[in-house]
């Protein structure tokens, strides 16, 4: 069995637990594969973010109702609610709806906190930093008792906080604090940074505890899953091009170390997908009739947008020129971008419905080869 306890981290920005990762931890846990739990102090913690940012998206909806009016567009407004309590009411439902448990945070005595602060005992840092993450901890190591997991069993902690929890700012966990683990159990435990890569491990389990059925052959699957990923990646034309940028801030990860050029108000203006270089797999079948699949699929996009007329003649060779003179200031420009989308897709199977769901976008390169890489 896998058992697995999310750190805070694990859990950011991820305030309605919605989406195929959560699916797959769901299923696993159904499948009597995985036991996953998160301290009661890292609930409180996602409620106040969650709170903080609904303030934050409220303000900019406002403020893009205003300047819609300005264009005569009337844009309804919706209420977003923003108080703590009520976001971790949602929080907690969503999280027993997916099958995790809500671990009420260790009491340790105060004597022994301290002492681990001031000899800078992991997860603690040497400036004192480290108490909440300290009570995760705890609570991590009392629910895992409680457990008694066998020897066969593999306990993670899934945390991104590699400063507090590994040696080596890595990906393995703090020596110290695997020996605690070590002193009442005999299973394995690791550290898993990525979310990512811990869904994957619960999809392994999940697969290796339940045979795999379909009522579908594979060709007629992995032709469906293919056409959603093109419809799905056509879907990005009109979005505004900084959305590549903003996917990392909403779970997906987003890959490039590519400069793209100032443009402002850059926008996508088409979407070429290249249907000969889309790959499909297989990853996991939920209630015998519901198949998650991976798709890639690398398309261009052309992007358009606003330059500086001052800041032209340093792009002059990277972009073209729509028009040059759109008004004092600014020229539109457009230049193009190639890029690999890897989407979720589910498949029910019956009626062949499916579902694209983009998780990763990584920039390749840019027009004639102008981009740094």
């Amino acid at each position: 069995m896998l058992i697995a306890f999310l750190d805070t981290t694990a859990l950011h920005k991820s305030y309605l637990l919605a989406g195929a990762q959560w699916d797959s931890v769901e299923h696993a846990v159904s499948q009597g594969t995985l036991r996953v739990a998160v301290a009661d102090v890292s609930v409180e913690e996602i409620a106040r973010q969650a709170s903080s940012d609904a303030r934050e998206v409220t303000k900019k909806l406002r403020a893009a109702i205003r300047d819609g009016h300005r264009f005569g567009v009337h844009l309804p407004f919706a209420d977003i609610p923003d108080d703590a309590a009520t976001w971790k009411a949602t929080f907690e439902r969503n999280l027993a709806s997916r099958g995790i448990t809500v671990v009420p945070h260790a009491q340790p005595l105060h004597r022994d906190v301290l002492r681990r602060d001031l000899e800078s005992a992991a997860p603690f840092k040497s400036n004192g930093e480290g108490y909440r993450d300290t009570l995760i901890w705890l609570t991590f190591l009392a629910w895992v008792q409680r457990l008694a997991p066998e020897a066969d069993d593999v306990i993670v902690f899934v945390s991104d906080n590699t400063t507090q929890f590994s040696a080596d700012r890595g990906e393995t966990l703090h020596p110290s604090l695997v020996a605690e683990v070590r002193a009442i159990t005999d299973a394995t435990v690791r550290l898993v940074p990525k979310r990512s890569d811990f869904v994957e491990s619960a999809r392994e389990h999940a697969k290796a505890g339940a045979a795999v059925r379909n009522s579908l052959s594979r060709p007629a699957i992995s032709s469906l899953v293919e056409e959603a990923a093109t419809v799905a990646a056509n879907r990005l034309w009109g979005s505004e091009f900084d959305i590549l940028g903003r996917l990392e801030l909403e779970g997906v990860g987003v890959a490039t170390e590519i400069v793209l050029p100032d443009v402002s108000e850059a926008s996508i203006d088409w979407v070429e997908p290249l249907l000969d270089r889309i790959e499909a797999t297989h990853v996991d079948t939920f209630d015998e009739v519901t198949e998650l699949w991976s798709a890639t699929v690398e398309a261009v996009l052309s992007v358009e947008g606003m330059v500086h007329k001052g800041d032209y003649p340093g792009l002059s060779e990277f972009v073209e020129v729509r028009d040059g003179d759109w008004n004092t200031h600014y020229m539109w420009v457009s230049f193009e971008v190639s890029v690999q989308l890897r989407y979720d897709v589910r498949v029910e199977q019956g009626d062949e419905s499916v579902h694209a769901e983009l998780v990763e976008a990584t920039i390749l390169r840019g027009s004639d080869d102008w981009l740094e890489e």
